[in-house]
Parts: C-alpha cells; structure tokens; sequence
C-alpha cells in the first residue's frame, strides 16, 4: 500500500518538471517562421490637367515631371498566408525628411493608420504632393536653407512596439523630375510566435503536479493521525453539543492531544477549524 503515495508522489514530481520545462520553451525557445506575404500593393501618379499629356494617371515606375504632380495614389494590397498569432497591429506614416549636406536637420511625421492586422491590409492613401512641397518652399524660406528633402511613406508592421516587417515608400522634394523608390523586407525577417495553446498545458501540468501532491500530503497525515492517535479517537453519530463551551485555537492535532492528556479531559472535546472546545 506504501508504494500508492511513493507513485503518485513520483507522478506529481514528473508533470511539475516536464510543465516547468514545458514553459520555459514557451517563453525562450518561441516558434519561428518567417511571413509569408503576397504583396500586391501598387502607386500611380496623377497629374494636373495640362497641354502636353493626353493622360493625366502615370503608371509606377516612372520618372515624374514634379511640377505637373497633383497626388500620388497608394494602393496598399497584402496578403498575410500564414499569420499565426492575432495580436499585431499596422501603422501607416508619412514623414518629410529633410537634410542638409547630408546631415539630417528636419523631421515631421504624419500618422495617416494604426489598426490592428488580420489576414491582409486594403488601404489606399492619397499623398498631396504640392502641400507637402509648398510646406518644404516655407520652411527653407524663413530659415534661409536649401535642403535635400523627400517624403518617406512606411507601413510598418508592428508586435509590442517591435518593427518586424515594413514597405518603405521613398518619394523625393525640391527636385524637377522625380524616381519613386520602393524598399520592403517582407519575408525576410524570422517572427517569433508565442505559443499559448504550449503554455496552457505547461500551466494544467504544473498545477496537476501541485493538486495531487497537497492531495496525497493531506491524506498521508491524516491516515498517520488516525494511526498514532487511535485509542483517543472515537467515532460519533452527530456532532456534540458546543453550547457554554470555552474556545481555545490550537494549530494542529498534537496540541489538541497534549491538551486534553495534560488536562486529564474526557474526550468529550471537539476539534473544528483549528478550535479546541473545553467545558
């Protein structure tokens, strides 16, 4: 019989180790995968109405005459195949750069999105060429400066403040003809997912292991009671009459025992939530 509590003691003890361990995987060793992301997005340009182009929408890709830019039109179109975790976010800023000889002097950032990713993103983002040249115009007049500026138009997507990937649109200021330029790192950045269902089961082991070792504790002291204190132990049918009793706490069987042995009592004491009850 002795070999029951040795084994489920030995139980407890391995489900307490294999959840530790469990759970430390869980946080240090997360999975890894890298996204895989269908990137869709597209720009065209759009141009004032003027005598020289039949067609005032330019497709990507092109050089731009500045002066004739009335937009720039971003389509946001991208495909997240395998995005395990829900719990990322996507902004979209634009922000005017501005240096000068090759030092950075001036930013200003522009927040246009913050939500939270799904799936995939559909945005399209309408950029005011001329407000934000017109602003650049301002600022290097009143301050006397000629600067090397240009608008930066990021999608960054974003785990607890952490960037893990981004689409950087790079469109150039104080220039005549303009190249727009593309940069992204989809798919090359590994993202680390937290896995819960992997910490759920460390939590269920971990917390069976404690259960069935209080529990087996619990029911060990109390056969040893039962045991070592039997000749003092009688069995009664209905709980006894506590009324004009005198309340002593004690803290555990042993100084109910000694009590009663030191007192020369009759066991006609009662012992419930750690109360000793004298007449």
């Amino acid at each position: 019989m002795k070999k029951f509590p040795l084994l489920f003691k030995f139980i407890s003890f391995i489900l307490i180790i294999i959840g530790l361990i469990i759970l430390i995987l869980t946080f240090f060793k997360p999975n890894h995968h890298n996204l895989d992301i269908q990137n869709k997005s597209s720009y065209e340009v759009t141009y004032n109405d003027n005598n020289y182009f039949s067609n005032n929408i330019i497709p990507q890709n092109n050089y731009y005459i500045s002066s004739l830019i009335k937009d720039i039109n971003i389509n946001y179109d991208i495909l997240f195949n395998n995005l395990k975790q829900q719990n990322y976010t996507y902004k979209i800023t634009i922000k005017l750069q501005s240096n000068y000889e090759n030092n950075p002097i001036f930013e200003k950032e522009y927040p246009i999105k913050d939500n939270h990713l799904t799936n995939n993103i559909n945005e399209q983002i309408v950029i005011d060429y001329n407000y934000y040249q017109n602003y650049l115009n301002n600022f290097e007049s009143n301050l006397n400066l000629k600067t090397n500026s240009s608008l930066l138009i990021e999608l960054n997507i974003i785990d607890n403040d952490t960037i893990l990937n981004y689409l950087k649109i790079t469109i150039p200021l104080n220039e005549k003809v303009i190249f727009i330029e593309e940069n992204d790192n989809f798919n090359k950045q590994e993202i680390n997912d937290f896995n819960h269902n992997y910490f759920t089961i460390s939590i269920i082991l971990i917390a069976s292991g404690i259960f069935i070792n209080l529990y087996f504790n619990k029911s060990n002291n109390f056969k040893r009671i039962i045991k070592e204190y039997k000749s003092l132990i009688i069995k009664v049918l209905d709980n006894p009459n506590i009324n004009n009793y005198q309340v002593i706490n004690i803290s555990s069987i042993e100084d109910l025992i000694k009590i009663a042995l030191s007192n020369d009592l009759n066991i006609l004491n009662y012992l419930t939530s750690g109360q000793f009850l004298k007449k």
